[in-house]
């Protein structure tokens, strides 16, 4: 009979022993799987946020772009009103005052 309870005893030590290293396990991967989480969710970010910078800088560059034209072509409309202004501006200043003259 006291072999048989030190039977059971031993049987409930070792599973009681692989008990407590099923927990140490599971900690261990739990540990684990949270700092691989945490490296995976900054790698994300460094990634989101070099993304979103390469995205604002094109943004920049197209707009930078685009405003230099309009730009380009606000001074070329400029420049043909000042040419005809300076080449008709007598026979502007004739038709105002014969128009002014004439009332």
């Amino acid at each position: 009979m006291d072999n048989i309870i030190e039977q059971l005893n031993d049987i409930e030590h070792r599973a009681a022993a692989i008990m407590e290293a099923a927990i140490r396990g599971k900690k261990a991967l739990t540990e684990r799987y949270a700092a691989e989480s945490a490296d995976w969710d900054a790698k994300l970010a460094a990634d989101s946020e070099a993304q979103i910078a390469a995205l604002r800088k094109k943004a920049a560059e197209n707009t930078e772009a685009l405003l230099s034209a309009e730009r380009e072509s606000i001074d070329r409309e400029r420049r043909k009103i000042l040419a005809s202004y300076e080449q008709n501006h007598a026979l502007y200043t004739d038709r105002l005052f014969e128009s002014m003259t004439q009332e």
